[in-house]
């Protein structure tokens, strides 16, 4: 768990962002994050291009492609999103 293992070196999350150290932009969807929080929930929440898993088929579905996917695949196929 990276975080934790930066956070007890003192190092801030914030700084780093507000510096430009760490990424604004996600690199899956090009989309520019203000702040880290909404990196974060960008990453975990928002982002059309994510990865989810499929509870049937295991298969990982970008977000954006899920009801593609259920079209597809029939509609026992389904998913967990958070």
């Amino acid at each position: 768990y990276v975080y934790n293992s930066f956070e007890n070196c003192g190092i801030n999350w914030n700084i780093l962002f507000n510096c430009g150290i760490l990424n604004k932009i996600c690199p899956r969807c090009n989309i520019e994050c203000t702040d880290l929080e909404s990196v974060i929930n960008h990453n975990k929440k928002d982002c059309p291009e994510r990865l989810i898993p499929c509870k049937k088929c295991k298969v990982l579905v970008k977000f954006k492609d899920i009801d593609d996917h259920i079209e597809e695949k029939g509609h026992e196929h389904s998913f967990m999103i958070f």
